[in-house]
């Protein structure tokens, strides 16, 4: 956000319609960015779920060998 403040502090406002669309396009951007950083955290959820499945599964499965290998000895 500080980024976007600074950027916006930066321009005259004028009624011009260069600074407007330049305001337009930082606002689109800043959301697009925001957007994205949503959407890598939301990722970051799911790809933690899954590892967590997946070794609870890995875990199972060496408990099993385990109790395997005892039973044979």
């Amino acid at each position: 956000m500080s980024q976007l403040k600074k950027v916006i502090s930066g321009l005259s406002f004028s009624k011009s319609e260069k600074n407007m669309n330049n305001l337009l396009k930082i606002i689109k951007k800043y959301n697009r960015i925001n957007s994205l950083k949503e959407g890598y955290a939301e990722m970051a959820e799911i790809n933690l779920s899954i590892a967590k499945m997946c070794l609870d599964a890995d875990n199972e499965v060496f408990r099993q060998c385990e109790e395997k290998l005892t039973e044979c000895e």
